[in-house]
């Protein structure tokens, strides 16, 4: 059999025959455990720093003595997996390993390991309060495990409870919650599933409100992949990603008379947002851009009465960072357009009234980009740099996305062989790929 480092390529498609085959291949005097831990964190799409922090939280450490991303990969590498059953089977529960794989008798877990509570609704519902309102803040990635525990007692016992329709809703806010997660740290492709999966359960027992939220947050996903392709490639090879975004925008439009007037005018906002990323002339298609985003005004200050809306604000600062983005997403833009963001950037700034990491990465993403877009490249890297630093704090993968499709035009501008451009491409690496650095 070949060897397990020639396979990972293909790590997907090994079957249980062949992963017993990778425990064949000691490592230390021991079943090759730490090839079977790589191979389960990879299919789940995980980095060493994403296991390291749910493994930490799992076990109840206190911050000095976290599990380093570090630690991780010497147990992968070195076949220094935990003695300890129990840590053992902390690591397969959260990396879904079979026991067996693991060295572990399945017939040995007993009730009191793991312990899963019964669905208490009142509970379920102040938990999902408190991740929704972190949720964009990087905090909550370390309950991603609780929240899909959540999410499977809710599918398995609201068919049969007795308090259905309360449970169904939840079920569609803690899946709409793991979209948001998962797109945060950039897995697009698991976020509109679970953006999907909302979707479904929302029309089927017509929760408009929460029918409408799941497909903006699905257009959003679908608008980022476009945005991020076409600032790499070009508009064509972005295509199909905006006429997906297109497509949940209008369906969620339709839904506007059903809705609630907060998240009619964020619906109607990230429309103006799409309308301008697919324009293709300076007339009419961006004037309706525009146009459709200035609908949204009259709904600013309006509040979401539903717990699964926490987090979606309009407010004048959003307004106008949407303004910006419009501005921003044309893809005909030429310096003109990057002064009319910059002022509804300034606009911004002075009627902010959440201090968050994620508008104040907004704010900086838009100008660095406004500033590349007008060739004013020494202040495009500044905020830049702003907009990461904001980044790290919040552990956002996907804004990490945005600011290197600005690092990558900026090596291709006239500034590109610049040492702060080069020096921002190492602290951009040094986000990305953390581990590198330790």
């Amino acid at each position: 059999m070949a060897s397990y480092s020639a396979r990972r390529k293909e790590i997907s498609c090994l079957s249980l025959d062949e992963l017993s085959g990778v425990l064949a291949e000691e490592k230390n005097g021991r079943p090759n455990y730490g090839a079977i831990l790589r191979y389960f964190r990879l299919l789940m799409g995980w980095t060493a720093a994403q296991l390291a922090s749910l493994y930490s939280e799992a076990l109840g450490l206190d911050d000095d003595h976290l599990i380093t991303p570090n630690w991780i990969i010497i147990m992968e590498n070195q076949n220094q997996v935990p003695l300890d059953e129990k840590r053992r089977w902390i690591l397969a529960r959260l990396l879904n390993i079979p026991p067996l794989l693991f060295g572990l008798d399945a017939r040995s877990l007993t009730s009191d390991l793991f312990t899963w509570e019964e669905v208490d609704v009142h509970e379920y519902r102040l938990t999902l309060e408190r991740y929704a309102r972190g949720w964009h803040t990087g905090s909550v990635f370390q309950a991603v495990s609780d929240i899909k525990r959540r999410v499977s007692n809710l599918h398995n016992k609201a068919p049969y409870a007795s308090e259905k329709k309360e449970m169904l809703e939840l079920l569609c806010s803690y899946l709409i919650l793991l979209g948001n997660l998962a797109f945060n740290h950039m897995e697009p492709e698991a976020a509109i599933d679970y953006f999907n999966k909302a979707v479904t359960v929302a029309t089927q027992e017509k929760f408009y409100d929460l029918w409408a939220y799941a497909l903006r947050q699905r257009g959003v996903v679908y608008l980022e992949q476009g945005d991020t392709i076409a600032g790499l490639k070009g508009y064509p090879a972005a295509q199909r990603y905006f006429e997906e975004a297109v497509l949940s925008t209008q369906t969620a439009q339709t839904l506007e008379t059903k809705i609630q007037p907060m998240l009619r005018g964020l619906v109607l906002g990230f429309a103006g947002i799409v309308c301008a990323s697919i324009a293709r002339n300076e007339g009419d298609e961006f004037k309706k851009a525009l146009e459709t985003l200035d609908q949204a005004e009259a709904y600013i200050g309006k509040r979401a009465d539903y717990v699964g809306m926490i987090g979606a604000i309009l407010d004048e600062e959003r307004y106008h960072l949407d303004r910006a983005h419009v501005y921003l997403a044309y893809p005909l833009r030429k310096p003109y357009h990057a002064k009319a963001a910059q002022s509804e950037l300034e606009q911004a700034a002075r009627k902010q009234t959440l201090n968050s990491l994620d508008r104040k990465t907004s704010y900086a993403s838009r100008l660095a980009k406004s500033y590349l877009v007008e060739g004013q490249y020494e202040m495009a890297v500044a905020y830049t740099e702003d907009a990461l630093s904001a980044i790290q704090a919040s552990d956002s993968a996907m804004k990490l996305v945005r600011l290197d499709v600005i690092y990558q035009n900026l090596r291709k501008s006239p500034f590109g062989k610049s040492a702060d451009v080069a020096l921002l491409g190492t602290k951009l690496l040094k986000a990305q790929k953390p581990e590198l650095f330790h």
